[in-house]
């Protein structure tokens, strides 16, 4: 009885403890996390660390209202065609500077008016290890919420005007 008693207050201390840590620093709480583990730090501790460094690029590049600026120009100049952007095999044309200073992997415009921006994912990597993240931008009419996504398995959350994490 001692044994498991010991064993529970342990384990909610350890509970506890980790769960300052995520709040304090998800970097931190990743690094405790692969003490423990050799296996990936699970996608929702990575995701905690990708929304805090995507609103820091975002700020950096002057806010998410320049970067709903910049993803309607673009849409705006390629609404014609499907705009496809890849790190890796293309850097033309530019991206405009807000979408870029994000450091994206893959940026796509299409109708009606929504721009994806893919900031982490299986892409970085190569492998499944990374959790998918990304943003997209309702440039057009503004989409209801019942409507379907880009990538309809994912979860969306709006996180400004127009504006939605995807994950």
């Amino acid at each position: 009885m001692k044994k498991s008693k010991f064993i529970l207050i342990s384990l909610v201390a350890l509970i506890f403890v980790v769960g300052l840590l995520i709040h304090w620093s998800p970097k931190r709480a990743i690094g405790i996390y692969h003490l423990f583990s050799m296996e990936e730090a699970p996608f929702w501790l990575q995701r905690l660390d990708q929304r805090q460094e995507v609103r820091t690029r975002v700020q950096s590049a002057g806010g998410w209202d320049v970067l709903r600026s910049d993803c309607s120009h673009l849409w705006q100049t390629n609404q014609d065609s499907h705009f496809f952007w890849n790190r890796w095999q293309t850097n033309q044309p530019a991206l405009p500077p807000a979408i870029a200073a994000l450091q994206p992997m893959f940026v796509e415009a299409y109708p009606p008016g929504v721009v994806d921006i893919t900031l982490y994912g299986m892409g970085e990597s190569r492998h499944r290890g990374i959790a998918n993240y990304g943003l997209e931008v309702d440039c057009g009419q503004p989409m209801s919420p019942d409507e379907p996504r880009h990538y309809p398995a994912r979860t969306y959350h709006k996180i400004a005007d127009n504006i939605y994490e995807n994950y």
